[in-house]
């Protein structure tokens, strides 16, 4: 996605109705650094069929709200590794830094599929 723009981040949580994700207006840079941003989120559905128990926390603007570039990660949400993708350990979450808890389970999770989807602009 190197300088394509925004991305959407979506994982459906093995063993369980939730579905977390994320929408990070910056990703699309190869530069293995950190990012300073309002604009992206992360979220929770404790529950897929409940859109009632939908939780979503915006970036508190810190200088480590996004990381993109290095080729053994994913998406990686905030400092505490709020949500991540590493290419060795899969999903995960250490702890809640740059965006709110939105009940994304701690440690790394399994999941049952997940999907980065590129935002294109007309």
């Amino acid at each position: 996605c190197d300088n394509k723009g925004a991305t959407i981040v979506i994982v459906k949580i093995a063993n369980s109705e939730q579905i977390v994700g994320g929408y990070n207006l910056l990703y699309g840079d190869s530069n293995s650094a950190w990012k300073s941003t309002r604009d992206s989120l992360i979220f929770s559905f404790a529950n897929k069929d409940n859109l009632q128990s939908a939780k979503v926390g915006y970036s508190n603007g810190d200088e480590f709200s996004i990381y993109g570039g290095n080729i053994n990660y994913g998406p990686l949400f905030g400092s505490g590794n709020d949500l991540g993708l590493s290419v060795n350990n899969g999903w995960y979450r250490s702890y809640s830094s740059s965006y709110p808890d939105v009940g994304i389970p701690l440690n790394k999770f399994k999941t049952d599929d997940y999907e980065v989807f590129l935002v294109v602009k007309k």
